[in-house]
């Protein structure tokens, strides 16, 4: 009796410290998963921006080289 509800308690507590060992690790999985996922946009913005830039620079050089052939 008295042996048997003690061992359960300690089986009880062995599967309850593997289950939050087990949710802490997903935890920080899901966190670090994300936190690749915010750079790798952060990376995709950056790369967009500056795209975008040389574009509107070549265009402006197109404008001016333009105007400067009518002058």
């Amino acid at each position: 009796g008295m042996l048997n509800a003690s061992q359960n308690r300690t089986k009880r507590e062995a599967f309850s410290l593997v289950l939050k060992n087990y949710q802490d690790c997903v935890k920080a999985y899901v966190a670090e998963r994300k936190a690749v996922v915010e750079a790798s946009n952060a990376a995709i913005r950056a790369a967009v921006e500056e795209h975008n830039a040389v574009l509107t620079k070549f265009r402006e050089d197109q404008e001016a080289a333009k105007k400067a052939a009518e002058k």
